[in-house]
């Protein structure tokens, strides 16, 4: 858990301006409720990871998801912590959980995919991409830009749940709603607007799966789990 702290330029006053990000110190994340101890723990290990000397592991060529809204920044009021989807006035999305910058080494090219953080290990792009890395094969840049997708990962039974699609002005968008079970759920229409589109759902108690897809690529997916009231 600690190892996952940013290390980045995060934390700031106000998301929205360029430049005012900070890189958030071990009493940044103490003043908040973090142990100290082991977020020194996390830093020491990360500083060795950084040392030109330290043994390196073997080349890692990063996959990474891209075009999801993802956090990237928070600011801190009253000892609490809240968080932004944007950081010195820019969205440079992510995958749903890691922030696009955060997603490889120092001195590595990502291979943007975009998809959520759970299923792009097994996306049918993903897998080739994977296929052409270990067969020293080339594979150029993916094309266009796909679609990102936002759902609550928690909800209420019976309350209405907001889904977004964001997008690059994208027609013939699509998405489904499926139950644990399999069962396809009735979605409502979606209002359309120039980077996104937009709906909300009620559904009732249990874990349900919801797809979204546009701009060529396979579905991206993401879990939404409804309690009971």
């Amino acid at each position: 858990m600690y190892d996952l702290l940013p290390s980045y330029p995060s934390l700031t006053s106000d998301p929205e301006p360029p430049d005012t990000a900070s890189r958030p110190t071990i009493s940044d994340f103490t003043a908040i409720g973090a142990d100290s101890s082991l977020a020194e723990l996390a830093e020491t290990n990360r500083a060795k990871v950084n040392d030109p000397t330290y043994d390196k592991p073997p080349t890692i060529v990063p996959l990474s998801g891209s075009a999801q809204p993802t956090l990237q920044s928070y600011t801190v009021n009253n000892g609490q912590p809240d968080c932004h989807r944007i950081v010195d006035g820019h969205d440079w999305g992510g995958d749903g959980t890691v922030y696009a910058g955060a997603s490889y080494l120092r001195g590595q090219t990502p291979f943007p995919l975009p998809q959520q953080h759970g299923p792009i290990a097994k996306s049918p792009e993903g897998l080739n991409w994977v296929k052409h890395v270990i067969q020293h094969l080339t594979i150029g840049p993916p094309m266009g830009e796909g679609v990102g997708l936002h759902v609550p990962t928690i909800a209420t039974a019976g309350e209405s749940i907001p889904i977004t699609i964001t997008h690059q002005n994208l027609g013939g968008i699509t998405f489904k709603i499926q139950s644990i079970t399999g069962r396809q759920v009735p979605t409502p229409r979606l209002k359309h607007e120039t980077t996104r589109d937009c709906t909300a759902v009620t559904l009732p108690e249990g874990l349900y799966t919801v797809s979204a897809q546009g701009g060529g690529f396979s579905e991206v997916t993401t879990d939404v789990l409804v309690n009971p009231r």
